[in-house]
């Protein structure tokens, strides 16, 4: 979370705070070396293929998907590449963490008395592993993954969906 603009922000005008939670709140490495690395291994080795091949035959049918739910979706994943795609994740779990400062800030905004919602295309297994590790949903009022409304944050739909169930005046909340 950017230090910057959240001390730049009139909180007394803000009553309501979406976040995002990969590269916002944890750390990206885990999911890059998930995809970047663990899948592709996993991959390769399904098949009989090398690191090389392997990569190259994924990278076609992983941006095919790219703007779309299948593209953050373990079960999508997990039948498209016959794999175990979330055993994969909960694999290397150990590797999720926090964004420095990012607790700190969650814990300020809660003392600010503001009202907490995590926003997330993360899938609901992902974000569970997530939430194991670092206990992510106790930080939060409310949680949402793109998945439970069936649309990416990327699609305007979702956030028509969000707002039936997430009720906020625009004019009294911030996105970080």
């Amino acid at each position: 979370m950017n230090a910057t603009a959240s001390q730049s922000l009139d909180w007394q005008h803000i009553d309501t705070v979406l976040l995002d939670l990969d590269g916002t709140l944890l750390d990206l490495s885990f999911d890059n070396h998930v995809w970047r690395e663990v899948v592709p291994a996993a991959y390769a080795a399904a098949r009989r293929l090398s690191p090389d091949e392997a990569r190259d035959s994924l990278k076609s049918r992983l941006q095919s998907c790219i703007g779309t739910l299948n593209w953050y979706c373990v079960e999508y994943w997990s039948r498209e590449l016959e794999l175990d795609v979330t055993a994969l994740h909960r694999s290397h779990a150990g590797r999720i963490g926090w964004l420095p400062g990012a607790r700190e800030a969650l814990v300020g905004l809660k003392a600010l008395g503001k009202r907490l919602v995590l926003l997330t295309n993360a899938h609901p297994e992902t974000l569970r592993i997530k939430d194991e590790w670092m206990g992510v949903r106790a930080y939060f009022d409310a949680v949402y993954s793109s998945h439970d409304f069936g649309w990416p944050k990327e699609d305007g739909r979702f956030w028509s969906a969000v707002r039936k169930v997430e009720p906020f005046d625009p004019e009294r909340e911030s996105e970080l």
